[in-house]
């Protein structure tokens, strides 16, 4: 898997962006971009914003194809947090009555076809893969 380390800063985001697209285009995915791009962004956006209190810190992003699927693994070695236990956000309510938060997380859950998490040696690691190909979607369920 390629990887690149950035500083856990929003400006780094286009950086982020730039190089999950490349690692995705050289592994010949074939899903939607924009969703590819949503989900990075919403994970570089919550570990830049929340993982290390405000605090320096580092993300490194890692991107490869393993098993027919495109994977993008996120790491910080910020405050433990496991976005996979979060609620499900309130869909139902006026977003004005909403609180803020937790949509990205349903996002990304909803766009991928696997998310893992896990907490290793003081590094928050965050997986995300999608198929490579859409039909192997439908052949491996």
């Amino acid at each position: 898997m390629d990887t690149i380390t950035l500083p856990a800063k929003i400006k780094a985001l286009y950086q982020a962006l730039a190089f999950v697209e490349k690692a995705a285009q050289s592994c010949g995915w074939e899903g939607d971009r924009a969703k590819l791009e949503l989900m990075a962004e919403e994970i570089f956006v919550n570990i830049a914003g929340y993982a290390y209190g405000g605090e320096e810190g580092l993300i490194q992003i890692s991107c490869g194809a393993e098993k027919g699927m495109f994977l993008m693994q996120f790491r910080d070695r910020g405050k433990p947090f496991d976005p996979l236990k979060q609620p499900e956000p309130d869909l139902q309510s006026p977003a004005g009555q909403r609180p803020i938060g937790g949509l990205g997380v349903y996002l990304t859950k909803t766009c991928a076809d696997r998310v893992s998490y896990q907490y290793e040696d003081g590094t928050n690691i965050l997986t995300v893969g999608m198929y490579l190909q859409k039909e192997e979607h439908y052949e491996n369920h």
